[in-house]
């Protein structure tokens, strides 16, 4: 219809132009929409899950087919644990791993941080058979009101909420390429994946990651315990591949809505956390937010005095020293010192495990 009514628009433009001349110019205009819009059902459905050559639920003992897509900006992105702790273990299990990366390669740029210098990961070259795509970020992509007005300020002066608003489109429009580039994948593959694990570019993984379908409780969605604000952690996420188009695009979607959409009158949402957990409930799978599943933290190099890198766990509620204090104690990369202002070192002596995520 949009591809018609713009064809109608310039039919206007040239109304005294004969109409045998406008046809091959309306056709033209109509396809081009058409095709545009069925590319990516075409890649969904181009696969036939009843096809003797393609099972869409695997046995135990299986041989898998799993996807690791990093998105983000490459002067943040952080390899070496996605591989040790994700890609290895699984492909010497006798699974397929695949891996893309969405990097946007241009200046670096951080949400919570106003760093003066960034030095990028250069210790970290991509993998020879992993699949880069280099993706620029919207520069200033239009944000919706509604959203601007409820993202929470506390401990988030030094920028407005626009400015994150827009930094937070950006990171979700990297998730979206995710989604189309496991189709591209797949289609090239003659299968679909049977697990996708999407990770921001600096989460670096404190343990192995289990798959879901070794897992009794049969989740369909995981995600890591802490820092979730309220809703679930956002730099990373374990799916079955029959959640990936909610998982991958719905963010973003629900984010560029307008105060008329469903997510607009979610009370809940202050923050892409809660944004992305409402999505995700939408999907009504299984969602494990509370296990050992997932456990990653973002990795930070040079943006403290003296400390080269160290892994930034947020203090709140004691979760990071309630949960996973052992991992914390056997990894080689240290803790960030707390940079909360408001009194973070007493208030980890004094927090009960549990009560806040």
């Amino acid at each position: 219809l949009r591809s018609c009514a713009q064809s109608l628009c310039m039919l206007g433009s040239i109304a005294m132009a004969p109409a045998y001349r406008l046809l091959p110019v309306l056709l033209l205009s109509w396809l081009q929409g058409t095709a545009s819009s069925f590319k990516a059902t075409q890649l969904e459905n181009k696969l036939d899950p009843s096809s003797p050559n393609h099972q869409t639920v695997r046995q135990n003992g299986d041989q898998l087919r799993l996807l690791l897509c990093v998105t983000g900006q490459q002067g943040r992105l952080e390899i070496e644990s996605k591989m040790k702790k994700f890609v290895n273990p699984h492909r010497d299990n006798g699974h397929i791993v695949d891996i893309v990366l969405v990097m946007d390669d241009g200046e670096t740029k951080f949400v919570n941080y106003d760093a003066e210098e960034v030095n990028p990961y250069s210790h970290n070259p991509v993998p020879k058979d992993a699949k880069l795509v280099n993706f620029s970020q919207p520069e200033n992509p239009e944000v919706q009101l509604w959203y601007v007005d409820r993202l929470v300020t506390v401990g988030k002066d030094y920028i407005s909420r626009r400015d994150r608003a827009m930094m937070h489109v950006r990171q979700l429009s990297s998730v979206a390429r995710c989604y189309d580039e496991m189709l591209k994948m797949e289609e090239e593959n003659g299968e679909k994946y049977d697990e996708i694990l999407r990770i921001r570019d600096d989460g670096y993984l404190l343990k192995n990651v289990p798959l879901l379908h070794e897992i009794n409780s049969k989740p369909g969605i995981a995600t890591c315990a802490c820092d979730s604000w309220r809703g679930v952690n956002d730099k990373g996420t374990l799916f079955l591949r029959k959640f990936a188009k909610t998982v991958l695009t719905g963010p973003l979607l629900a984010l560029t809505q307008d105060n008329e959409s469903s997510f607009s009158k979610d009370p809940s949402i202050n923050n892409p956390e809660t944004l992305i957990y409402s999505v995700f409930r939408s999907t009504h799978a299984s969602i494990d937010t509370d296990s050992n599943i997932l456990v990653l933290a973002p990795i930070r190099l040079h943006q403290y005095h003296d400390i080269e890198k160290c892994l930034d766990m947020m203090w709140f509620g004691g979760c990071w020293e309630c949960r996973y204090r052992s991992l914390i104690n056997q990894t080689t990369v240290p803790r960030c010192p707390i940079r909360d202002p408001r009194g973070a070192k007493t208030a980890l002596k004094h927090v009960k495990c549990g009560e806040v995520k």
